[in-house]
């Protein structure tokens, strides 16, 4: 089931799975460490590493537009989880 949560959709939206997948854009990415930052668009600001990125490639541009999963990662710091890539991004110097 695929459907907004709460009033104007927020940017998030129910998978496939029942679980909530939330909207951002990649601010941030090294790819010789594999390490990234997005933020949602709620404003936070969420760590990511390359292996979550879903669409096989490793890597994400910076300024591309992502669907993804929050979760709790190491010692309860909120990460993203499950980045699909919704929109070619645009690398700035």
């Amino acid at each position: 089931m695929v459907g907004s949560v709460g009033e104007g959709g927020g940017g998030a939206r129910y998978g496939a799975a029942g679980t909530l997948a939330e909207e951002g854009r990649v601010v941030e990415f090294d790819d010789g460490s594999g390490l990234g930052r997005l933020v949602g668009t709620d404003g936070r600001a969420l760590a990511f590493h390359c292996t979550e990125v879903t669409d096989g490639t490793r890597t994400v541009a910076v300024g591309t537009e992502v669907r993804y999963r929050r979760r709790a990662g190491h010692q309860g710091v909120w990460e993203a989880v499950e980045i699909r890539p919704l929109s070619p991004g645009t690398t700035t110097a």
